[in-house]
């Protein structure tokens, strides 16, 4: 950790506990603390910020994590995911790999409006070999979810 800390001056630096284990409170400490402990040690104007894992809704545990460390927010990837579910948006997809991809721009999305402050859906990107309707609904979900929460 500390090597990878000290490869460049970061201005944020992104933790998430597993899966299986981000919506127990209990065991992001002692070991946030720590780690953020070392962030800052190494990396002193760099920005601690917590992502929910993508097949998990785990929002309680990562707000308490906030709330008990130095991280100042955390990026609700999983509960915007389980909102494309439902719309059915991830049934779409052709392949495993589109699922694939289409699960990383939910995420990349999710980072991309909560880390800069700018509305994803009047970003220009276009998601690769998908259709460029899927992408823009894409973008309006994670808009419309990061706006309600």
């Amino acid at each position: 950790v500390v090597r990878a800390l000290d490869w460049l001056d970061w201005d944020y630096v992104v933790v998430q506990q597993s899966d299986e284990l981000s919506s127990d409170e209990n065991t992001y400490f002692p070991y946030l603390t720590k780690l953020c402990e070392i962030i800052k040690a190494n990396c002193r104007k760099a920005t601690v910020i917590i992502a929910e894992p993508l097949l998990t809704e785990s929002k309680s545990a990562c707000e308490y994590a906030v709330k008990n460390s130095e991280a100042v927010m955390y990026l609700p990837v999983g509960e915007v995911f389980a909102s494309a579910e439902k719309t059915g948006l991830c049934k779409r997809c052709d392949t495993d790999s589109q699922f694939g991809r289409i699960s990383e721009f939910i995420s990349a999305c999710v980072w991309y409006e909560m880390i800069t402050g700018n509305n994803v859906s009047l970003n220009k990107y276009r998601l690769p070999f998908v259709e460029s309707r899927i992408t823009a609904e894409i973008k309006n979900l994670v808009h419309s979810s990061l706006s309600k929460a």
